[in-house]
């Protein structure tokens, strides 16, 4: 897949920030993703469980995360720890992401906000438009919803477009994000999907 201008690869520095909270790290919340799938079809013994930097969230990718890193932001609330797990490939990026908010901020702004913010850089990154968002029940979770959307190739515009689906959970003071973008012409994409979505699990 190209990348030349591709809008899924856009700095972070233009995404919009948490209004009044002063969060820059939470752009980093919504690593734009691109799905293929390539082994959609596979049994689930064949996918990988992947763990959040801190060990609490993980979920079930087709293939292993490649690169992990952390990123640390100072702001007026406290310091700010965002990691991000992440497989990618010529068709493929899957991402999950934890971020330690300061307990100050959570109690501000509420999982109202931080939820539509998060959703926000979700959408911006991937110039996509939402399709559905609804409450969802992960067990471990304080909360959590998911958001389906769909975005255009800006570059071939015989592409029938993206379908992505994006969980959002908060944990005590971490936000998690499960972020996949695939094509829609790929075979069992719904599928995929929905297996990595049911694989989501909150741990001790």
């Amino acid at each position: 897949m190209r990348n030349t201008h591709d809008p899924r690869t856009a700095a972070a520095s233009s995404l919009p920030s948490l209004p009044s909270l002063h969060l820059p790290a939470l752009r980093l919340l919504a690593v734009a993703a691109l799905l293929g799938f390539a082994s959609a079809a596979a049994p689930a013994e064949d996918w990988y469980r992947i763990e959040s930097g801190d060990g609490r969230a993980s979920v079930l990718f087709p293939n292993r995360a490649e690169e992990v890193r952390e990123l640390v932001d100072k702001t007026p609330g406290g310091k700010v720890v965002t990691r991000v797990a992440e497989h990618q490939d010529e068709s493929v990026m899957l991402t999950i992401s934890e971020t330690k908010l300061p307990r100050l901020a959570m109690s501000f702004a509420g999982p109202k906000l931080i939820f539509s913010n998060a959703k926000g850089i979700v959408l911006h990154k991937a110039f996509g438009k939402e399709i559905s968002s609804e409450p969802l029940e992960i067990g471990g979770a304080d909360a959590a919803i998911v958001m389906r959307y769909e975005a255009v190739d800006f570059e071939d515009e015989n592409h029938p477009g993206y379908a992505g689906l994006a969980v959002f959970l908060i944990v005590d003071t971490h936000i998690y994000v499960v972020n996949s973008m695939l094509s829609k012409d790929t075979p069992d994409a719904r599928a995929a999907q929905e297996k990595l979505l049911g694989s989501i699990q909150v741990h001790e």
